[in-house]
């Protein structure tokens, strides 16, 4: 096959044109050569376009945990970029809402995690949240003013400029049929449509999303064989009523035990609007229809 196929020589290939694998490429394209695939006619089709764009704190994690570790620096480091680069964004911070007396406990857990982190965090007066927001059913609110909402896409175009800028190679519309893990290489086959690409790298990168584990058994059957990606979608609905919602804060329930995720919260985006979501339901393959009466 190789025979018959363009060889391409590359130090870095990132599978996946979400955020990460933007982020990725934009990085390593300032150390050399640097490749990024991706089987959407363009980046930032998928997850990294359909969520609540929303700046984390890194307030509900153990302290020992990867995600509260990256949450907290990456927070920091997010807000830094947006400064730098003009990304529109706002720290309008998020309300945590315990809305009867048998949510207050674990409200003052999430408390207490966060100041352990050092993260700032605060209760707000029941006066004050009654008054500003009288059609929130709240018997105590929990303030993290360091969450915000960013605009997304706007940071993947940021990525990808600098990617470019420094003579990154974007595949698009891009199959990968084949990896081969070499002693210091990886050989990867693909389809740029119906043409067959060879790409030989020193650094392979899976940024591939809701793909990886896919993309994973390619590069090491054996090693990854047991990792499985279970798919869990979420549907938002935008809010047009007539009852006033204040634009200018997040408002999130009291996590539910045994529910995978934050619970169904209020966002806006950048531009004011309201929707309410995500909620939760697991899927046996990956569709961006909506299930209504979920």
């Amino acid at each position: 096959v190789a025979k018959h196929a363009e060889t391409i020589y590359s130090d870095h290939l990132i599978i996946g044109g979400g955020v990460i694998g933007l982020a990725t490429a934009a990085r390593l394209s300032f150390q050399g050569p640097t490749i990024l695939l991706e089987k959407n006619p363009t980046y930032g089709e998928e997850t990294s376009s359909r969520n609540s764009e929303v700046i984390h704190a890194g307030i509900y994690y153990p302290p020992d945990s990867l995600k509260t570790q990256t949450c907290i620096r990456g927070r920091s480091l997010l807000y830094s970029l947006c400064n730098k680069y003009a990304i529109p964004y706002r720290k309008l911070g998020k309300w945590i809402v315990a809305s009867n007396k048998n949510e207050i406990s674990q409200l003052h857990q999430i408390h207490q995690n966060a100041t352990n982190l050092g993260v700032p965090i605060n209760f707000l007066d029941k006066n004050y949240f009654q008054t500003t927001e009288p059609n929130i059913k709240a018997v105590e609110v929990l303030h993290s003013p360091e969450t915000g909402i960013i605009d997304s896409h706007s940071l993947m175009n940021l990525y990808y400029s600098i990617f470019d800028d420094n003579g990154g190679i974007p595949s698009f519309n891009t199959t990968i049929s084949y990896i081969n893990k070499g002693k210091d290489y990886y050989l990867l086959y693909a389809y740029i449509g119906d043409e067959l690409v060879v790409i030989k790298t020193k650094y392979l990168i899976n940024a591939a999303g809701l793909y990886a584990s896919n993309i994973a058994k390619m590069i090491d059957s054996s090693l990854f064989k047991d990792y499985e990606i279970y798919y869990c979608k979420g549907h938002y609905l935008s809010y047009s009523g007539n009852v006033f919602l204040g634009d200018d804060k997040l408002i999130y329930p009291i996590p539910e035990p045994g529910v995978k995720g934050l619970g169904v919260h209020l966002t806006v985006d950048m531009n004011g609007s309201i929707k309410f979501g995500p909620d939760t339901l697991f899927v046996d393959d990956v569709n961006y229809k909506f299930v209504s009466g979920n």
